[in-house]
């Protein structure tokens, strides 16, 4: 079990869940970039530190090091409403905007989760993003610039999605993967386009997009459930230190009718240290197309390795974070 609190430290009640919830809905666009900053630099030192580029900020452990795999937590800042701040009710455990207009529970809800489980100290590299609503610029720019943290993440999990209970899927997803999320009580459904989906685009791994709350998003009727939001928090935060380490070896690639097997395409990137499934040996994939990949995969790790003979990932690096 990883030990994310330290002797003393408390982890983040409801109460002040609700309060930080409150302030991301709230906050305009430059608002929510300084509020994750700042939130990140004054509760969370020294475990993480803060790399902010112009359309993203990425939040990575400290003590993480290169050949360690932790899951990515995306979520995104950017909303649809036409104001830069609005005033916040909560009525019956609901909170929508007094305006009758867009909240931007889409996806501030992501981000207060998202900062909650580093305020928490649950060990995982987070991704916040902009402009997710106007064609994914936010994890376009970091995909160019951090090719070499893509490639130590073992899955992309979603903080972007509606309802409380369901995790979405994408092109390229892992039983095993959504299992866990199952067996706390998600029930499967088939996404749209979202940050963590764009990135598996050109990146696959295993990728779900969970709920976080939120509800009728992008309309004057939107609102966030606050114990859905809650609940998502804990179940969420239950679940990310599970993932550490951890190898999926049964990533499957959507048929696009939204069944799954194990057929690998054009689009699938393999230019990089990618976690090649065993299940190719295991179905008997045409080693004639997949033969040199099979020949490559290494032993110890069970990762594909271009151009090197060794293995040095180190799996327990965060066993004392």
């Amino acid at each position: 079990m990883h030990q994310h609190l330290q002797k003393g430290e408390t982890k983040m009640n409801k109460k002040a869940f609700q309060k930080l919830l409150i302030k991301c809905l709230r906050a305009s666009t430059t608002g929510i970039r300084y509020l994750i900053c700042q939130s990140v630099k004054k509760t969370s030192v020294p475990y993480f530190t803060v790399k902010n580029y112009e359309n993203y900020i990425l939040i990575v452990p400290i003590r993480r090091t290169e050949s360690c795999f932790l899951p990515l937590v995306c979520s995104h800042y950017d909303t649809v409403r036409h104001v830069e701040e609005i005033e916040v009710v909560i009525e019956g455990g609901l909170i929508r905007n007094k305006k009758k207009a867009v909240l931007g529970g889409d996806d501030r809800a992501g981000v207060a989760i998202a900062l909650a489980m580093i305020y928490n100290k649950v060990p995982a590299i987070y991704l916040f993003c902009d402009k997710e609503e106007t064609g994914g610029f936010g994890s376009s720019e970091f995909l160019f610039h951090e090719q070499n943290i893509i490639k130590t993440v073992n899955c992309y999990i979603g903080l972007d999605r509606r309802n409380g209970n369901e995790i979405a899927l994408y092109d390229y997803a892992s039983e095993e993967l959504n299992n866990i999320f199952i067996s706390e009580g998600y029930r499967e459904v088939s996404g749209s386009f979202t940050d963590v989906s764009h990135i598996a685009g050109e990146y696959p791994k295993a990728t779900v997009n969970v709920s976080v709350g939120f509800h009728n998003e992008h309309t004057e009727k939107e609102y966030v459930q606050f114990e859905e939001c809650y609940l998502s928090l804990e179940r969420i935060s239950r679940i990310i230190p599970t993932l550490t380490g951890r190898y999926f070896n049964d990533l499957q690639v959507s048929y696009r009718d939204y069944g799954y097997g194990f057929a690998y395409g054009n689009s699938f990137r393999l230019d990089y240290d990618y976690p090649l499934p065993r299940v190719i040996e295991e179905k008997k994939v045409d080693r004639e197309i997949y033969g040199e990949l099979i020949d490559r995969l290494c032993l110890d790790c069970e990762f594909y390795h271009p151009g090197t003979e060794s293995c040095d990932f180190d799996f327990e690096c965060l066993d004392n974070f």
